[in-house]
């Protein structure tokens, strides 16, 4: 027999190479030297013994036998006749005391001198070396607690300089790796109510992480509140270290599943503990700045989207006076890049001091009043109605071009559109500045709840521009805009939506009766932003149009389902019902319902893209039922 195995162990410590892969080549040696198929290298932590590395099925004569070998100092042998399984185990000893135990186990056909001890004589010595050779002031054991708090905060600098999601979880493995000694680990987010996505891993086998996502208690691995320690023999952290290491499971999402999961082969104490938990920390805070750098992004995107849908040229600008935003007819209009000029100063740059006083909200200068209309354009002169808009405090300005030429009567409902993008616009472009001036330890923000509460803002200043974008393509004249329109489909408990919604508007109107009447569960696949985008004008025009009690009906009926909002006002004449739901078309003589007809057109667009319809049963002088009919699932459309 050679000892090619063990010269290059030797070669490995003499090198410096990770004491937990030397540990595995010790291990495949052994199995050669004792023609054996399953092995155990374990230790003794706080009274258990704990596997380090284990081969093949963890058979409890294993356990069996690792266990006498540790409480005798000597070789013990076991053997398990129903399984027809012989085991020998020997101790592995670091400077006189026994730190670990080696165990291999295989058929009772083995030849003899495979299970004599002094096959394991040379692994043993092995493993010792390279058990001593680990890190003695890891973090993971609290040694060097204070010089190792001190390495540990630089570490955590970098996880706070990190930009993008990606590179938060990079820089959280990368000090993982190198002041946890973890040897893998991974990070999983949520992807919605019903399941969580792996957004980085390393040192794990991606088919082993598969595996593992798919066993029934992945989901539990990942939904602790605070810093966990799964042992080796928990089925799931089986699948991922073949019942080799310890999981920890550090939690980077307060209500749901959403983790870092880190596989260390020593069990942390509480000096260790309060390191992870630093780490967890840090980590998602990271990660929340880069779902806020994104939010920011997309709202941005959002912008642009909502400006492109529009034909007529836009610019925005911020309160500084630079372009925020502008659409692919502006540009044109006014020889400008529309993604060169953000960020740039507008003075100057649209070549007539009149439209730039009305831009930037500025004193026109002497002979250059505000235009009340101008002729642009080359090599085809247009002639155009500026509008301009404050976007309300420091919320900067728009401006829209309005060609002259339009359409009899089209001219107030252009008008409308621009006042309506200028509100709607106001409070996106505020918070976005706000977080591009501003983040965590910077300017504006003095304390991390800050941060998150800017953080939920543009969250939620981000879906009003997509709600804005979706309304003002839905408005489009050749009706082809709906194809911009995402339809993103989710399981959820529709009562429960509801109730969402109209607690909403009980809160603000805490006087009137408003009621949901239906079952007290009803599971659909829908879109719930386009749900609530249909189901809230319904109710804020009930209130609004009626004195008495509103209710909000949930039914199923079958394979769809409806949601009605029923009130008791004046009711709507029968022959004005159909022009409701049509583009710009208010009730004449009815002052009550008058502009109702935007949103109820856009409420009967995104019923058509849920592939459902929404519809109103009315008599004067006993109320109004507006209805959406959908189906439970798209997959029934």
């Amino acid at each position: 027999m050679t000892d090619t195995g063990i010269a290059s162990i030797v070669r490995s410590l003499a090198e410096g190479v990770d004491p937990g892969r030397v540990l595995r080549d010790v291990a495949h040696e052994a199995l050669s030297r004792t023609a054996t198929s399953h092995l155990l290298l374990a230790a003794m932590l706080e009274g258990q013994l704990t596997p380090l590395v284990a081969i093949g099925s963890p058979h409890p004569v294993l356990f069996e036998v690792s266990r006498d070998a540790f409480s005798t100092g000597r070789a013990a042998h076991r053997s398990d006749p129903a399984l027809g399984l012989a085991a020998m185990a020997v101790p592995v000893r670091s400077r006189g005391a026994v730190v670990a135990v080696l165990a291999v186990a295989g058929g009772t056909g083995a030849r003899g001198l495979a299970l004599e001890p002094h096959a394991l004589a040379l692994p043993a010595d092995c493993a010792a070396l390279a058990l001593a050779a680990r890190p003695v002031a890891s973090v993971l054991t609290g040694a060097g607690e204070s010089y190792g708090g001190a390495a540990l905060a630089g570490s955590l600098a970098t996880i706070a300089a990190a930009g993008p999601l990606d590179q938060v979880v990079a820089a959280a493995l990368d000090v993982a790796g190198a002041r946890f000694a973890a040897r893998a680990g991974f990070v999983c987010l949520p992807t919605g109510p019903d399941g969580v996505e792996v957004v980085g891993w390393r040192g794990v086998d991606r088919y082993r992480l598969g595996a593992a996502s798919r066993h029934p208690g992945f989901t539990r691995l990942v939904s602790g509140a605070a810093v966990t320690v799964i042992p080796p023999t928990d089925p799931t952290v089986a699948q991922l270290t073949a019942g080799a290491e310890f999981a920890v499971c550090l939690p980077l999402v307060e209500d749901g599943p959403g983790a870092l999961v880190l596989l260390v082969a020593e069990e942390p104490d509480a000096a260790g503990r309060r390191a992870l938990d630093a780490l967890r920390a840090q980590v998602a805070a990271g990660l929340r700045a880069a779902r806020s750098a994104a939010a920011v992004e997309a709202a941005g995107t959002q912008l642009a989207t909502l400006l492109n849908t529009l034909a007529d040229p836009v610019l925005v600008v911020d309160p500084a006076g630079r372009f925020a935003a502008l659409n692919p007819a502006a540009a044109e209009l006014f020889a400008l890049s529309d993604s060169f000029e953000l960020g740039r100063p507008a003075r100057g740059r649209l070549g007539h001091p009149g439209l730039e006083a009305l831009l930037l909200g500025t004193e026109p200068s002497p002979g250059a009043g505000a235009p009340a209309e101008v002729v642009l354009g080359r090599p085809t002169p247009r002639r155009y109605q500026p509008v301009a808009r404050a976007l309300g405090g420091a919320g900067g300005r728009v401006l829209v071009l309005r060609p002259t030429g339009a359409a009899p009567g089209a001219g107030r409902d252009d008008l409308d559109v621009v006042a309506a993008l200028g509100r709607a616009l106001r409070d996106p472009l505020a918070a976005i500045t706000a977080l591009t001036t501003a983040g965590p330890g910077g300017d504006g923000f003095t304390l991390p709840s800050d941060w998150d509460v800017a953080r939920k803002g543009i969250a939620a200043e981000a879906a009003r521009l997509e709600a804005l974008a979706d309304q003002l393509a839905l408005l489009s004249a050749d009706g082809q805009g709906a194809a911009s329109v995402a339809f993103r489909p989710e399981r959820l408990d529709l009562v429960a939506a509801i109730e969402m919604v109209v607690g909403a508007h009980r809160v603000a109107n805490p006087e009137r009766d408003l009621a949901v009447a239906g079952p007290a569960r009803l599971d659909v696949v829908t879109d719930r932003r386009l749900l609530e985008r249909v189901i809230d004008p319904l109710i804020d025009n009930a209130l609004r149009y009626s004195d008495g009690p509103v209710t909000v009906e949930v039914a199923d009926r079958g394979e769809t389902f409806e949601v009605a909002v029923v009130d008791v006002g004046p009711g709507i004449f029968s022959g004005d019902i159909p022009g409701l739901f049509e583009r710009f078309h208010p009730l004449d003589g009815s002052p009550a319902r008058r502009g109702a007809g935007l949103g109820l057109y856009t409420g009967r667009r995104l019923a058509e893209l849920m592939g459902g319809r929404l519809w109103c049963d009315s008599r004067l002088g006993l109320g109004s039922r507006f209805a959406l009919r959908l189906p439970l699932s798209p997959a029934t459309r």
